[in-house]
């Protein structure tokens, strides 16, 4: 699953359904976990949780905001990502830290002291975070890549943040073409989904609020929206048509 984005209501429902998990059971989280919604302190408590529960079965990325975070916190030094961060859901990662910290004025709260109130368990897992996994027959990454180039290769700016391989994986879909590269690809980042390939698959589902998990064993998929107590389930296959209004975006 990806772009969870602060949502502890969500990630909840996903995993209500999928623990415990059997020894053979791998989840791929894939980036932003934080940010614009109003749990990312949760989000992450649940994360760590689930790596020291099931150790070597749980695999997080790095997304960009997830970058961003921790250069609004002073870790990594990327300044001029810091008023994105802020202005593209940061706020509410602040909020959510503040409230566990027992800070009040969180609007004002300067940055300078966020590390501060960041558990240093929350720092060291983000920090820990992957870039790409890559098994036999997938490839994932939060926003983008080369599929031809080796992955360890490739910059933040491609894996976290660039929309090439959506676009071209879009375009392939509108004009009715084959998609050249073996594995398939697995991404986040670009909040049209869900958009289905046999070679590409994008996941973020947060342009209709809502949070996907795909079985890629079974192909069957599932949406959590917020405060709903069930799922919808969603057949995973091929996108044969795209909307106008994702083509206007490209």
């Amino acid at each position: 699953m990806t772009d969870v984005h602060g949502n502890y209501d969500c990630l909840n429902q996903v995993l209500a359904r999928i623990l415990p998990l059997r020894p053979s059971d791998q989840i791929f989280f894939l980036g932003d976990s934080v940010d614009r919604g109003p749990d990312s302190f949760q989000v992450i408590e649940v994360l760590i949780g689930l790596s020291e529960r099931f150790p070597g079965q749980i695999t997080c990325l790095t997304g960009n905001h997830e970058l961003m975070l921790l250069a609004g916190a002073g870790v990594v030094q990327m300044p001029m990502y810091i008023p994105t961060w802020l202005q593209t859901g940061g706020v509410n990662t602040v909020r959510s830290y503040c409230i566990q910290a027992g800070v009040e004025d969180y609007q004002s709260f300067p940055l300078h002291r966020l590390q501060g109130i960041i558990p240093a368990k929350h720092i060291s897992f983000l920090l820990e975070t992957s870039r790409f996994c890559e098994t036999d027959d997938y490839i994932f990454v939060h926003a983008g890549c080369d599929p031809f180039q080796p992955l360890e290769d490739q910059s933040n700016d491609i894996l976290l943040w660039d929309k090439s391989l959506y676009k071209f994986a879009i375009n392939s879909i509108i004009n009715k073409t084959t998609i050249p590269w073996s594995k398939t690809v697995i991404t986040g980042h670009n909040y049209n989904g869900p958009i289905i390939t046999s070679k590409y698959m994008m996941l973020d589902c947060s342009r209709q609020g809502a949070l996907a998990c795909v079985e890629l064993n079974s192909m069957q998929g599932y949406l959590a929206y917020p405060q709903r107590k069930r799922m919808l389930q969603f057949e995973v296959k091929e996108t044969t048509s795209i909307p106008q209004y994702i083509i206007r975006e490209l």
